[in-house]
């Protein structure tokens, strides 16, 4: 009884073991269960793409592609992108790190905007997955607003603009000029010295070009910094002119630099190692030679006569005089010697006069060759010079 048993779960493991390979031969043809296919996997957890998420990605097909995606998407300001290889002519993991060195150190925006790239470069089946992260060293406000100029003109006129709105900080992209720091300052300080009315304050700057090599096309980074806030300044503005007011209150509608001057004498002091600015002169009543300068300049603008700010030197050291007509001619006058011992010296020389003493750029300025002196203006007139002010006596 038991043998019988024994034999038939026999015969039933063999019958099982028989259909298993008879299973196996049918669905495998001749071939062998262990002839297998692998394909490599990338540990990225997110490398399965759905259809229509591959619709959208990017693809390129050589360097050029690679290079122009990566760059507009700086110029987006895309912290993290992705884009795909197709038929790729070339190795895409070799170029993507050339593409990305590139456009961070080639590129003007990316010079300018860049701090570093890092970038991943996964290979699915025949193709590439290549992601790309950029932490950039500017803002995506301050990115978006680099302001593109036509040329030197345009990008001088705008840097300008920023002083009169005492901006702080600005950038622009310009092809062709030959932009640096020294241009920028140039620029900003002669506006300052002819236009004392618009520009009440001469700002620190600072500059940096991207890149900083022999390329066509740059972007300049400025930096603007105030002797105070903008706020400030601009309640000195305010300020300078309504001081500037009161002073040619009493000038006639015709008047002329001397006119300009006696008013200034009245309410302004000139010292040494005085401040240089306008406000210092005009609101605060003394001021060194630069702000006198400035502010005799300023006035005469007010009035419609004709000035200039000299800037050179006198018995060696830097110094700040003008130049204004009188007359048909123009005369150089040291108005803050004016101020301290009286015009009669020193409000109109010419040329020959200021030799030896005097120090300044004759290409820069105008020469000055008037036949009159500070006498003639009284004896046209037939009246006495004007007396000077009695200082006021100390409390």
């Amino acid at each position: 009884m038991n043998a019988s048993r024994a034999k038939r779960n026999r015969l039933r493991r063999f019958a099982a073991a028989a259909l298993c390979c008879a299973l196996l031969l049918a669905a495998g043809g001749c071939t062998s269960v262990f002839d297998r296919e692998y394909v490599s996997v990338s540990d990225h957890v997110d490398e399965y793409l759905e259809p229509e998420t591959m619709s959208r990605t990017t693809e390129v097909r050589n360097y050029a592609q690679m290079r122009n995606t990566v760059l507009s998407m700086v110029e987006a300001g895309a912290e993290s992108f992705m884009f795909t290889t197709k038929d790729y002519t070339g190795s895409a993991k070799e170029d993507i790190s050339r593409a990305c060195l590139e456009v961070t150190r080639e590129t003007p925006i990316g010079a300018y905007a860049v701090e570093y790239m890092t970038h991943y470069c996964t290979q699915i089946l025949t193709y590439y997955r290549i992601e790309v992260f950029v932490t950039y060293k500017h803002t995506p406000e301050e990115i978006a607003a680099v302001r593109r100029v036509s040329g030197e003109r345009e990008l001088l006129e705008a840097v300008v603009e920023d002083v009169v709105e005492y901006r702080p900080y600005a950038a622009y992209s310009f092809v062709g000029v030959d932009a640096d720091e020294s241009l920028i300052r140039g620029a900003v300080t002669e506006s300052y010295r002819s236009s004392p009315v618009r520009l009440t304050d001469m700002p620190e700057i600072s500059c940096s070009v991207y890149p900083n090599d022999g390329s066509v096309q740059k972007i300049i980074e400025i930096k603007y910094d105030y002797s105070a806030p903008p706020e400030i300044l601009s309640l000195r503005r305010a300020a300078i002119l309504s001081n500037a007011g009161a002073m040619l209150y009493d000038c006639p509608s015709d008047a002329t630099a001397l006119d300009v001057f006696e008013a200034m004498r009245s309410k302004c002091r000139s010292i040494p190692d005085g401040g240089a600015s306008v406000h210092d002169a005009i609101v605060l009543g003394e001021a060194g030679p630069e702000g006198v300068a400035m502010a005799f300049k300023l006035l005469c603008d007010l009035t419609n006569v004709e000035c200039l700010v000299v800037e050179g030197k006198r018995d060696g050291e830097p110094y700040f005089w003008n130049i204004v007509r009188i007359g048909d001619a123009l005369y150089h006058s040291d108005i803050a010697e004016c101020l301290s011992s009286g015009p009669e010296s020193y409000f109109m020389l010419r040329d020959a006069d200021m030799w030896g003493r005097y120090l300044w750029d004759t290409a820069e300025y105008p020469p000055c060759e008037g036949e009159l002196t500070y006498e003639d203006l009284f004896e046209d007139l037939e009246t006495e010079p004007p007396a000077p002010p009695e200082e006021e006596p100390n409390d």
